[in-house]
């Protein structure tokens, strides 16, 4: 009978440390299931961002293959997701561009170094060329390291700028016509002086020499006055 006491104080007490870790890990598992809820929210809100940035987002692995793409890039490239993710790097270059040149740019990226330039792009299914600044950027997710590549459409602003450069040129070639018309003024008015100089010089002689014969008439009227006396 003590025995079977014992028995059942023992279960009792097992039953009990039993329910007490069952309700540890549902405390637990609760404090798991609202991190992951957090992780998820963060992540959608994240994917929010992501997708709704002004710049168009490229996840490359080491190698150049494209892993990811947000839909800005989805938009400027007109392209689909599974269309993107089948692109290299020509696919998306206008025909002038220089694969050794982007060989290079992806090397500077491969070092860890951030790399900016800017680059002629295609878009693959109408072959319509446009301007887009790069930036690329070696990160690491997950232990994993990627180069992240953001891609901003620069084409209006080129075109301002061209416009503006056409503009300084304009006035910079108006401002020479000008300084030429100016010049050419200088100069004839430098010419026109030195005559009224060499007329006035004349002038002054000529009254100066009036002059001396003035005096020379009045000396022989008195002489002659001197005379008839």
């Amino acid at each position: 009978m003590g025995s079977s006491n014992k028995t059942q104080t023992q279960l009792f007490q097992e039953i009990t440390k039993l329910n007490k870790k069952i309700a540890e890990f549902e405390k637990s598992e609760s404090k798991l299931l609202s991190t992951v809820n957090k992780l998820k929210k963060s992540e959608n809100n994240l994917r929010v961002i992501y997708n709704n940035t002004h710049d168009a987002i490229i996840k490359h692995d080491l190698k150049g293959k494209i892993i990811e793409v947000n839909n800005k890039m989805l938009e400027i490239y007109k392209v689909n997701k599974d269309q993107a993710l089948t692109l290299s790097i020509t696919d998306i270059s206008a025909p002038d561009m220089s694969m050794e040149v982007a060989r290079n740019h992806w090397k500077k990226a491969l070092s860890g170094k951030e790399n900016v330039f800017e680059w002629h792009a295609k878009r693959p299914n109408e072959n319509s060329l446009f301007y887009v600044e790069v930036i690329h950027k070696k990160i690491k997710i997950n232990n994993e390291d990627y180069i992240l590549g953001n891609i901003r459409d620069i084409t209006e602003t080129k075109k301002v700028r061209k416009e503006v450069l056409k503009y300084r040129e304009h006035l910079e070639e108006l401002v020479q016509k000008r300084t030429k018309e100016l010049e050419k003024q200088s100069n004839k008015l430098e010419l026109q002086n030195k005559e009224l100089e060499s007329l006035n010089s004349v002038f002054v002689n000529r009254e100066f020499r009036i002059k001396e014969l003035k005096d020379e008439i009045q000396e022989l009227k008195q002489k002659y006055d001197i005379l008839d006396n």
